[in-house]
C-alpha cells in the first residue's frame, strides 16, 4: 500500500518497507549500504530509533520508532530516501553505468521533469504501518529478519548471516554495520509506545 496521503506526525514504532525503482538492485550494484546506515544515524540524531532493519538489494525494511517527531512520517521517509538517492545516482555516474541511468531518467512523467526531477531511484511511494502490539512487533522482526532467507535470490541460509540486517544483534547479541535499539517480546506495550 502507497503512503502518499499518510500525514502521521505521532510518537509509535512504524513498520517500513520502500522499494528501488523497477526492483533494481541499486544498492549492490553501487555497494551503497553505507547510505542508509547514515540516513539511520541522522534520525537517531533527530531523536528516533532504528528497531530492527535489512537492507536488500532492492528495497528496505526497517521498524521505526518516531520519538515526538516535528515532521510527518512522510517527511522523514521522503527526505531519507532524497537524500540516498542524490547519493546513488552520483555513485552510479562514478561508476559510468549510464544504461541504469538511462532508465532511471526515461521512467520520468513530464510533471517530474518540469520539477527539475533527474532520475526515479525510488518507487514514488511507501509503505508503513503502524504497529500496535507485540504480536505484530514480533511478526514484523521475524519478516524483516528472514527476508534474505526466502527472497527469490537467496542472499543467506541463516538470517543472523546477513550482513545488512539487525538479525544477528537479535539472535545473538552482535552488531555489524548498525546498533539498533532491541525491544524483544518481554517489553512493556502501553499505548502503542514501548
Amino acid at each position: 500500500m502507497g503512503v502518499r496521503q499518510l500525514r502521521i506526525i505521532e510518537s509509535g514504532q512504524y513498520f517500513i518497507t520502500f522499494t528501488c525503482y523497477d526492483w533494481l538492485q541499486l544498492f549492490d550494484i553501487i555497494h551503497g549500504y553505507d547510505l542508509c546506515y547514515k540516513w539511520f544515524q541522522h534520525l537517531h540524531s533527530k531523536g528516533h530509533a532504528i528497531n530492527a532493519y535489512c537492507i536488500m538489494p532492492n528495497h528496505v525494511h526497517l521498524i521505526l520508532f518516531l520519538n515526538e517527531p516535528k515532521q510527518t512520517l512522510n517527511t522523514i521517509v521522503g527526505s531519507g530516501k532524497r537524500f540516498i538517492a542524490y547519493e546513488m545516482v552520483t555513485r552510479l555516474q562514478m561508476q559510468s553505468e549510464h544504461k541504469i541511468l538511462s532508465k532511471m531518467k526515461a521512467s520520468l512523467t513530464k510533471s517530474e521533469i518540469k520539477r527539475n526531477k533527474k532520475h526515479r531511484v525510488f518507487e514514488p511511494s511507501f509503505d508503513a504501518k503502524l504497529i500496535t502490539s507485540n504480536k505484530m512487533l514480533q511478526e514484523k522482526l521475524t519478516y524483516i529478519h528472514n527476508n534474505p532467507v526466502v527472497s527469490l535470490q537467496v542472499l543467506s541460509i541463516f538470517p543472523e548471516d546477513y550482513e545488512h540486517s539487525s538479525a544477528s544483534f537479535y539472535i545473538n547479541g552482535i552488531v555489524k554495520n548498525f546498533q539498533p535499539v532491541h525491544y524483544n517480546e518481554n517489553d512493556v506495550w502501553a499505548e502503542n509506545k514501548i
